[in-house]
């Protein structure tokens, strides 16, 4: 619900680059970020359809990595909050 604290979160915390951060009308904004080395990005924003549903609740996603433990250790050194 909060895109700016999103985008902190993946680009800050996670180390995605951040590809595109677009407002094309009142009320519509656009954001794309793609993990680095990835073929595939993560895209959000507010104002459209495909956006509505409730903070979080995205299934499915899948992130992959060569070396799990290695992604883990970045991702505590990034600050972020790990199981």
């Amino acid at each position: 619900s909060d895109v700016d604290r999103a985008i902190g979160f993946y680009a800050d915390q996670l180390g995605f680059t951040l590809n595109h951060d677009v407002q094309p009308s009142e009320g519509v904004r656009v954001v794309q970020l793609t993990p680095q080395g990835s073929g595939c990005s993560v895209g959000f924003g507010t104002g459209l359809d495909v956006y509505a549903g409730e903070p979080g609740s995205v299934r499915g996603l899948h992130l992959v990595v060569e070396d799990l433990t290695e992604a883990r250790a970045e991702l505590l050194r990034r600050g972020v909050e790990v199981g």
